[in-house]
């Protein structure tokens, strides 16, 4: 888990509907864009990563999730860019490329009335 959440992480680009699963999720990439320059570890776990993916991260690496993230994921030159966004209801998929031009592939989930990231694979590049 570690090693994938290494590869990088996410921006965005949407879809026309700017109240739309798309857009929505182009906003939740935005904000993690925004944190990882921030060096905002907490943020990242608490408002941007679902609980599972949480607790996975805290569990490979054998500490908090924000110490991890911190460590590992925030960057102050994060750039991330949204490709092959396919969403199929309360999920969808995409592959992120960040600064480097690393890839991920990433599962986004609906928590009510909101999405979080909830898985992080890294594809190569």
């Amino acid at each position: 888990m570690a090693a994938a959440l290494c590869i990088g992480l996410l921006a965005g680009c949407g879809g026309d509907d700017a109240d739309g699963p798309e857009a929505q999720i182009s906003a939740l990439v935005t904000q993690l864009e925004q944190a990882s320059k921030d060096g905002d570890g907490d943020r990242i776990c608490k408002e941007i990563f679902n609980e599972n993916l949480r607790i996975s991260v805290q569990r490979a690496s054998d500490q908090p999730c924000a110490d991890e993230v911190a460590e590992n994921v925030t960057a102050d030159d994060a750039d991330y860019d949204i490709e092959n966004l396919e969403v199929n209801g309360k999920n969808a998929t995409a592959e992120l490329v960040d600064q480097r031009g690393e890839r991920s592939a990433v599962l986004f989930q609906q928590e009510g009335d909101e999405w979080r990231i909830g898985r992080i694979a890294g594809v190569g590049s």
